[in-house]
This record gives structure tokens, C-alpha cells and sequence, in this order.
């Protein structure tokens, strides 16, 4: 009885086995399908599809090969932040590959240029930048002179009846400050149409993108 039962548990274990190793090599079919449909994709210009299949392709087996090829399909439609996502990714998995080394100094090479894009465009946005400042600034300082003689008006129109009817004395502060307040939202309003039309500027010169660098043409890591 004992060794009959072990021949079916043994019978079973290979069937599974049998089983895994099929849908293993299933898998690696789809996967090689998406793969070469990517790379057709990506030899003819056709990154996006080719990002499509590679991570399709991803998907079914993760491989090293695919983070590296959907990171240059990324890299080649100047998208340099998804591209890092990618070559990082195959750099923590590729722990022995032959171009770790040039993937290592492309992600270098992003890094810096996406540095650099931030601080040119922080340039060209500084001025308008402390402007809109200044603007928040004077319109709150206008609004908070304005909102308090309102209310102190309020007070004497309660306790006079008619605010020219208390001294004159009580009243020339508050009304001092109502204009001070209207002016300073008309200089905010002022600066606001200013600060507007230099950001306008500022977006029109600014580079929009890291400027474009394509890597060097060459093959895709094979499957």
C-alpha cells in the first residue's frame, strides 16, 4: 500500500513539474513574440509601440534586457525621467552585465541634464516668481487695511449715527487707512497684469525639455 501510494505522489510531483515547466516555456513565447514585435517597433521609429510590447513583454517574464530596451525607447522620445526609471531598474538587476558601465554613465549624463534644464528654467522664472510674491504680499497687506477701516466704520456709524457726526479726529486715521488700502490693491492689481505677462515671456523662453540627446544607434539588449 505504502509504495504504491509514493508512485502516485511521485506520478503527481512529475505531472506538476511537467505542468510548470510547460507554462514556463508558454510564457517565454508570449514573451519572446512582445519582445521581437518591440523591436521591429522600436527599428522603425515606432518608440511608443515599442515601449508597449517591451513592457508587455515585461510582463510575462521580467527580464533585465526589457528594462534596458524600454529605458532607450524612452530615452529616444526625450522622455529623460522615464528613461531613469528604466536603466536604474535594469542596473539593480543586471548585477553582472558588460554595459553597466555605459548605462551607469548615461544615468549620470540624465541626472545632469535634468539638473541643469531645473536651474535654467528657475532662472527664467525668478523674476516673475518674486513678483507674484510681491503681489500676494501687497494685495494682503491692502485687503487687511481695507477689511479693519471698514469695520472700525462700522463702529463709528453705530455709535454716531452718521460717521461725519463723531470728530473728525476719530475718523481721519481709519479713512487714512481705507485709501491706503484701495491703493495697495490697485498697485496688486498692477503687478498682477505685469507679473502675468512676464511669465508669458518667461514660458515662451524657458526651454520647455531637457534639450535633446539621442543615444547612440546601436542594438537593443537581445532576448
Amino acid at each position: 500500500m505504502k509504495s504504491g501510494l509514493y508512485v502516485l505522489l511521485g506520478m503527481a510531483a512529475l505531472m506538476t513539474a511537467h505542468a510548470a515547466l510547460a507554462d514556463d516555456s508558454l510564457d517565454r513565447d508570449i514573451a519572446q513574440r512582445r519582445f521581437e514585435l518591440g523591436r521591429a517597433h522600436y527599428e522603425a521609429g515606432h518608440y511608443e509601440a515599442a515601449i508597449a510590447e517591451f513592457e508587455a513583454a515585461n510582463s510575462v517574464v521580467p527580464l533585465p534586457a526589457l528594462e534596458y530596451n524600454i529605458a532607450r525607447a524612452f530615452d529616444r522620445l526625450d522622455r529623460p525621467e522615464e528613461a531613469l526609471v528604466h536603466y536604474r531598474r535594469y542596473l539593480r538587476r543586471a548585477t553582472d552585465a558588460e554595459s553597466r558601465r555605459e548605462v551607469a554613465q548615461r544615468v549620470d549624463t540624465l541626472d545632469a541634464r535634468i539638473a541643469a534644464h531645473a536651474r535654467t528654467r528657475l532662472r527664467h522664472y525668478l523674476v516673475p516668481g518674486v513678483l507674484a510674491g510681491a503681489t500676494v504680499l501687497t494685495a494682503s497687506v491692502g485687503a487687511g487695511l481695507l477689511a479693519s477701516a471698514v469695520t472700525e466704520f462700522g463702529e463709528l456709524d453705530a455709535t454716531c449715527g452718521q460717521i461725519h457726526l463723531c470728530e473728525r479726529a476719530s475718523w481721519t486715521g481709519i479713512q487714512a487707512r481705507d485709501y491706503s488700502g484701495e491703493a495697495l490693491l490697485g498697485v496688486a492689481s498692477a503687478l498682477l497684469v505685469v507679473d502675468v505677462a512676464l511669465f508669458v515671456l518667461a514660458s515662451r523662453r524657458a526651454p520647455a525639455r531637457v534639450a535633446a540627446w539621442r543615444p547612440s544607434d546601436g542594438a537593443l539588449v537581445s532576448w
